[in-house]
């Protein structure tokens, strides 16, 4: 027979496959209003707010996106700008003239330029899905640790409805005892039974006192792991929703082939390992091609500008005597020659920096030959990160496959258990009925009569703990066929 201790057992089922999430740190910790009454997915979205675990994988999740954008900008053309503006005093080259001077001299350079790998053994572009499959993979990580932790919540949920349900029928149980005992007092004090009937039904109360007190403790502890779980301040007065209808539990209608062929290609679990094992093979296809020679082209256009960048205006010729002559007829004549005059500017700023324009374009051959053999090691860890993303992904599959039938197993003896326990409340009940009659008319002891209610009483708080177990497993079976509902 089930016993009061086996309540929580049947509550308190261990999921095999399902890892569960706690808050560490508070983020919404106001206390609840007192009579406020939560639904189940109230109760999800709270702890979903406040999940610290699911907080850091969130967290997670953004670093892989910003990895992935940076493997997006590593295939992209680098592109980059300088200017640089020098004051020489003394000794410099006139870029101009290309002439040594010894004044003070401004100059100026800018400078653009350009680069992509045209090749590099395909390596940027293997990380860059090995990135983006990573970052896929933390999507999954993130929906599954918050399946993971609507389980948790289920399962405190029902936890909570399961003792309150338990505490009204140990309430009700004591009210009947106290009436007993009343109706027999009178009769103890008359005389009409025996002093053993009559103690014998005050101990029974007693019990009941206790089984009452037990089951207070029991709903407020579970009251407490879900404020704890939901990371929220604890109130005896939190209410929740009960279920709508849980008076005709029928057994689960898949098999466990039918959930695990679903589940292996929906649960955010198997995805995410599966991205992770194709992300550990691009990364090793990129460390691969980073260990052969890569191809670059590079191009960019620059100017520059110089205080002492000078030309010359023509403002007129003049004849400018020489040391020559001629003889003409025996008489000397003196040379003349005709002599530019030129006056001296500098050139203005725009013009230099538009006529000193250069272009270049250029392709350039990389060859690895020896980087302290970093390239290689870290082939060599891809490799064994990819195995292990290998073995993990087929692992899995076996653990979920295991899981499924696992819970399947537990569903299937906590349906035979409600509906042998249902039997025997039925039956008890009536031997109760009975046996209530037949002490009343003074046919049987307060032993029997105590015996018999017992019974019944035990029978009626193991089949409450036994419907919820049936619940909770038919739950845990909803989420492998994604029918899991709020």
């Amino acid at each position: 027979m089930i016993t009061m201790n086996c309540v929580k057992s049947f509550i308190l089922v261990p999921l095999v496959f399902l890892s569960f999430l706690r808050a560490a740190y508070s983020q919404d910790t106001t206390a609840r209003t007192d009579g406020e009454t939560l639904t189940l997915k109230q109760c999800v979205d709270i702890a979903i707010k406040n999940n610290i675990t699911l907080k850091t994988t969130i967290l997670q999740q953004k670093s892989d996106w910003v990895a992935y954008q940076g493997s997006i900008g590593n295939i992209l053309p680098g592109a980059s700008g300088s200017i640089y503006h020098q004051d020489y005093n003394g000794r410099s080259i006139n870029p101009y003239t290309n002439q040594p001077v010894t004044q003070q001299q401004l100059t100026g350079s800018y400078q653009v330029n350009a680069s992509i790998a045209l090749w590099n053994g395909s390596s940027l572009t293997h990380y860059l899905k090995a990135n983006r499959e990573a970052y896929m993979a933390g999507g999954m990580d993130v929906q599954q640790g918050k399946d993971n932790l609507t389980i948790t919540i289920i399962l405190d949920y029902l936890a909570v409805l399961s003792g309150k349900e338990q505490l009204n029928a140990a309430i009700s149980q004591d009210s009947a005892t106290r009436e007993q005992v009343r109706v027999n007092q009178v009769k103890f004090d008359q005389g009409a039974i025996p002093p053993g009937d009559y103690y014998n039904l005050k101990g029974t109360l007693g019990q009941n006192d206790v089984a009452v007190a037990t089951a207070i403790q029991n709903l407020e502890t579970a009251k407490m792991k879900l404020s704890t779980d939901m990371n929220i301040q604890y109130s005896t007065s939190i209410q929740l929703v009960p279920f709508a209808d849980t008076s005709d539990l029928q057994p689960y209608p898949y098999s466990i082939e039918e959930m695990y062929a679903y589940s292996v290609t929906h649960l955010p679990l198997i995805e995410s390992v599966d991205m992770k094992e194709r992300a550990a093979l691009n990364a090793v296809k990129g460390a691969r091609g980073a260990l052969l020679p890569g191809l670059y082209l590079g191009g960019g256009v620059a100017t520059n500008y110089s205080n002492l960048a000078q030309g010359q205006t023509l403002i007129g010729t003049t004849q400018q005597e020489t040391s020559q002559y001629v003889t003409v007829g025996g008489t000397q004549y003196n040379v003349f020659v005709p002599s530019d005059n030129y006056n001296p500017y500098t050139y203005k700023y725009g013009y230099q920096l538009k006529n000193n324009i250069n272009y270049y374009i250029g392709l350039q051959l990389q060859i690895p030959i020896l980087n302290g053999f970093s390239a290689r090691n870290r082939l060599r860890n891809n490799r064994i990160t990819e195995e292990q993303a290998h073995f993990n992904q087929s692992t899995a599959r076996i653990q979920l496959r295991q899981s499924i039938a696992t819970d399947y197993i537990n569903m299937t003896a906590a349906y035979k258990s409600y509906v042998a326990l249902e039997r025997e409340v039925a039956d008890f009940g009536n031997a109760y009925q009975v046996a209530k009659a037949r002490y009343d008319a003074g046919v049987i002891t307060s032993y029997d009569f105590v015996l018999a209610k017992n019974s019944f009483d035990a029978a009626t708080v193991n089949l409450i703990g036994a419907k919820y177990n049936f619940i909770l497993q038919t739950k845990i079976l909803d989420y492998y066929m994604g029918r899991l509902s709020l």
